[in-house]
């Protein structure tokens, strides 16, 4: 089951303990601006949408091929997180929509965000598929 959440909190966090908080990350896992702030705390799940926590331009992601296969993979973990029956808190202002500015920077991570977005707002409630989500069900 999906849930949309306005505000990334620690508070969030704790309140939901057997719940996966989503947060926009970087591939070097550091830094605590943004959604990061709940980067510590154990049941938050960082999807890297920067290549490092800096606004310097070679901070930002580019659509490189090992970006968007880093993406994928952890998007795609998330799914399946989902799949067991996990509920999985999403920011409702996307991932990569702040401070990675992924429109701008890395449009074919931001479609492939988009997509993944538009598959959890469809589920409204918990259900019980019988496959698990391949990579390449992402791609379509």
């Amino acid at each position: 089951m999906f849930r949309f959440e306005e505000n990334l909190t620690i508070e969030l966090c704790k309140n939901n303990p057997n719940s996966i908080i989503v947060f926009g990350d970087n591939l070097i896992g550091k830094g605590k601006k943004g959604q990061a702030i709940i980067r510590d705390c154990t049941n938050s799940f960082g999807v890297p949408t920067k290549r490092f926590p800096s606004m310097e331009k070679q901070a930002f992601f580019s659509d490189l091929p090992l970006e968007y296969e880093v993406v994928k993979n952890k998007l795609t973990q998330l799914w399946n997180e989902h799949l067991t029956g996990k509920e999985i808190i999403l920011p409702a202002n996307k991932i990569g929509s702040g401070l990675a500015n992924l429109e701008d920077n890395s449009p074919k991570i931001k479609t492939l965000i988009d997509r993944f977005y538009d598959s959890a707002i469809k589920i409204e409630k918990p259900f019980k598929p019988k496959v698990k989500l391949n990579k390449k069900e992402l791609e379509r």
